[in-house]
Formats: structure tokens, sequence, C-alpha cells
């Protein structure tokens, strides 16, 4: 491997790095908002049907039952805050292995 297509690989990487930075905020805002909704929706429900005279002991169940569609966006979006983390890892990784082979190419 040449060593000036090593670097230039390098300097894409770290692009790619620091679009993935921005992309893991995003998903991270993503997540927190619908936590807020889920959270937000949850206490409403609560309140709903403990105003209709439900029976406290299962007001919980039955309304994390009516808000299931919330949980489930809430999941998912969590799910891919934490891929996008995933993801960064594997570019970090990339770039130390180039790292790696840079370092050798020059003491070569």
């Amino acid at each position: 491997m040449e060593l000036q297509s090593i670097v230039s690989e390098l300097y894409e990487t770290r692009n790619r790095l620091k679009a993935a930075e921005k992309e893991v905020y995003r998903l991270g805002d993503e997540a927190a908002r619908a936590e807020y909704a889920y959270r937000e929706a949850l206490s409403k429900e609560h309140l709903i049907l403990k105003t209709e005279g439900m029976p406290v002991t299962i007001i919980g169940d039955i309304s994390r039952g009516n808000v299931a569609g919330l949980k489930f966006e809430r999941d998912k979006a969590a799910n891919r805050f934490r891929s996008g983390f995933s993801a960064m890892d594997a570019i970090k990784v990339e770039i130390n292995a180039l790292q790696s082979i840079l370092r050798i190419q020059t003491d070569i």
C-alpha cells in the first residue's frame, strides 16, 4: 500500500467519523424526544384512567398498554442511538488500523 493512499484513506475515514459524530448527536436528540413523548403520554393516560375510577392496582399496566406504540418508537430510537455509537467505534478501529499501517510504512 502506498503511503499517499494510506494518508488519503485516513483522511476520508476521519471525515466519516466527524459525520458519524453529528449523526449520533441527532440520534441522541431523537431518542430523548421519543422518551419525553412516551413519558408524557403515559402520565396523561395514568391521570385519565384514575379520574375514570379505574382501580389503582391495574392503572400502570393498562396505561402502558394504551401507549405501547409510543414505547415501541422510544425503544427503536434508543436502539438507533446505540447502533450509532457502535458504528462510531467501528470507524475508530479503522482509523487505528490505518494509523498502524502508516506507522509501519514510514518505518520501512
